[in-house]
């Protein structure tokens, strides 16, 4: 699905000036959160993370994965 020409216009009101690395730590996140700043992150995933669309579980990496 693309984006609304209204979401891009608006987008331009709210572009990124600055950022800061975070520690992988729950305190400083909801710091942050707390303090007004939002964050994003990241996560590598096993190509068997899928399979928990269909069944609920995610699996262990199998040992080709890892």
């Amino acid at each position: 699905m693309t984006p609304t020409m209204e979401a891009y216009q608006s987008a331009k009101d709210h572009k990124i000036l600055d950022w800061l690395r975070l520690s992988i730590n729950l305190y400083e996140m909801k710091s942050c959160l707390a303090q007004g700043y939002p964050f994003t992150f990241g996560a590598e995933l096993f190509d068997s993370f899928g399979q928990a669309i269909r069944s609920g579980v995610v699996p262990m990496p199998s040992a080709a994965e890892l």
